[in-house]
């Protein structure tokens, strides 16, 4: 058997580092999904029955998949992604008074007014309509 030199270390992995522009290219890879997806669920805001799942397939993944990466990378699942960007989205709209809050609620999927107030003030603190009397002012 062949023994080990005594001035042998082993390559560790917290020692290992990616040469920078392989780093740079997985970091444009993660960028390029991750507007991919945003892209999906921007173009399907007002589709009440945008789901994981449509979105899951829209990126040719499983949601298994899309849920392990969208953790990975942003520390959130793909239900509430497209649910904070559903709301930002009414955030938005709210704070440029372009139309009555139940429009605003129709216009970024949620059918239900009272649900999207719900978890309007969930995301914000506040309700639709306090946020919108703030950003009057």
């Amino acid at each position: 058997m062949n023994e080990i030199p005594p001035n042998f270390k082993p390559l560790t992995t917290d020692k290992f580092q990616w040469p920078q522009s392989i780093t740079r290219y997985l970091i444009s890879q993660d960028e390029q999904f991750l507007e991919k997806v945003r892209h999906h669920i921007v173009r399907n805001l007002a589709n009440e029955h945008f789901s994981v799942q449509d979105l899951a397939d829209n990126i040719h993944l499983s949601v298994s998949q899309l849920n392990r990466k969208l953790n990975k990378l942003i520390g959130q699942s793909a239900g509430k992604l497209i649910l904070e960007i559903r709301l930002r989205h009414a955030a938005g709209l709210l704070e440029s008074n372009v139309a009555s809050i139940g429009d605003i609620a129709y216009r970024c999927g949620f059918r239900d007014q009272a649900y999207f107030c719900r978890r309007f003030k969930k995301q914000f603190n506040c309700t639709p309509s306090t946020f919108r009397r703030r950003a009057a002012r």
